[in-house]
């Protein structure tokens, strides 16, 4: 068994036991404590025992009942082991403050048990060298609901808390003002999932670098992750031409005008855009994977833009070889990203065929798995006929609002020569 984790040594531990006997409200969450967190085996042996008995009574057990329960299940000679320990643990004194400092501590216990025996099963594998099966295994054990913050909604008791005006949550504006102007809270809140919806060649990139362009005017740090092959300079190229105001065709003969710009822009913004290339079919652990090694240079994001989301590769699942299924896990694993992360979460993806040659895409045109149309919280597509090409204006559709006004018309004017996705009029 592992050793001790910080905060919770051995002591902290015990007084954890006594209080999940005593706790009406912590036995109701038992889902957060389990059996093996507790790395003395009495203990675990213990604190299984009291939630069994919980599940089947539906009340707190008393000590006696515990010990009784217990008494069955081990041999003689353990039993007087069993009962010293419980009697230790009832005479437990655990002060105001230590209680407080427990439950408020209990999340970070729970994730640092959760990950050790993660690590501590995927050893086998390892040892076989397979990389991938130990990297699956433990983001399984992590997603797998050993601990669940998620706070239920009592309808008729909480009516005055949820009437209350409450802050608003901070948002990362797309800002394009019309869009803007229709979602709920102008913009997507940490948490959420956007998905931009196009056929071939109408501006997928283009719109999702413009969306990074906006987050970090916004002064929020940014991801890009690009899936395509080589595209990582061509994300640069398309940026610079929109920071700059530069032409794509004209970065180069000036060169040294757009160096300064970026250069002033970056003294204004600091660290707050970096893109990074994969190989197509790379999958969501080695995306994560990666994360992690940059926030470990203290760069942590708030805003992910991944391009696009047909190419994510599925990794090791049940739904290996079914490309509907799997794209659908895809879909989940990103709006799972955004939502433990606190991160804002945008992707494109592919209008299947039957959105070629379509004057309007909607929701029901997303290529190969309509599961995104359920996970994600908002969902625009991009449309333009040849002439609206020429006069470079653009239509974007508000499939899927979850929060708000759906299926809007907005119109919009573009200037790829220069990476512009939106800009007004003249």
């Amino acid at each position: 068994m592992a050793t001790s984790v910080k905060p919770f040594s051995e002591e902290l531990q015990s007084k954890l036991l006594r209080l999940l006997v005593e706790n009406h409200e912590l036995i109701l969450t038992n889902k957060f404590v389990k059996p093996r967190y507790f790395e003395d085996p009495v203990d675990s042996r213990i604190c299984r025992a009291v939630l069994d008995l919980f599940r089947e009574f539906q009340v707190p057990p008393t000590w006696v009942v515990i010990y009784e329960s217990l008494k069955h299940h081990i041999d003689l000679p353990e039993r007087k082991r069993f009962k010293a320990r419980l009697l230790e643990l009832r005479k437990l004194v655990v002060p105001e403050s230590e209680r407080r400092f427990i439950s408020k501590q209990l999340r970070h216990f729970v994730g640092l048990q959760t990950l050790k025996g993660a690590i501590a099963d995927s050893v086998p594998y390892l040892k076989k060298g397979d990389l991938e099966s130990a990297r699956h295994l433990i983001k399984l054990s992590l997603e797998s609901g050993d601990f669940d913050d998620t706070p239920e909604i009592d309808y008729f008791a909480d009516v005055r808390q949820r009437h209350v005006v409450k802050i608003r949550p901070s948002v990362c504006r797309t800002l394009i003002a019309d869009l803007d102007g229709v979602l709920k809270r102008g913009g997507l809140a940490r948490g959420e999932l956007g998905v931009v919806l196009a056929v071939s060649n109408v501006g997928k990139t283009m719109c999702l670098c413009h969306l990074a362009k906006a987050a970090v005017l916004q002064r929020y740090k940014v991801l890009y992750l690009s899936l395509d092959d080589a595209a990582e300079e061509i994300i640069a190229e398309r940026l610079d031409g929109s920071f700059s105001g530069v032409e794509l065709r004209d970065l180069e003969s000036k060169r040294v005008e757009v160096m300064s710009k970026i250069e002033k822009l970056g003294v204004q913004y600091g660290r707050s855009l970096i893109i990074k290339e994969f190989i197509p079919g790379t999958d969501m652990s080695t995306i994560v994977g990666y994360m992690d090694k940059l926030s470990a240079t203290g760069f942590r994001p708030d805003v992910i833009v991944i391009d696009y989301v047909n190419i994510v590769g599925e990794g090791v699942n049940k739904y290996q070889g079914n490309r509907y299924k799997g794209l659908g896990n895809v879909y989940q694993d990103l709006k799972r990203l955004a939502k433990e992360r606190k991160v804002v979460v945008w992707t494109a993806a592919q209008s299947n065929r039957s959105g070629v040659g379509m004057e309007l895409i909607t929701s029901a045109n997303i290529a190969e798995s309509f599961e995104g149309v359920h996970i994600a919280n908002v969902i625009i597509s991009l449309n333009r006929t040849p002439e609206e090409r020429k006069r470079e204006a653009l239509r974007i559709f508000l499939a899927k609002n979850k929060t708000s006004l759906a299926e809007v018309v907005i119109s919009i004017h573009t200037n790829f020569k220069k990476g512009a996705f939106y800009r007004k009029p003249a």
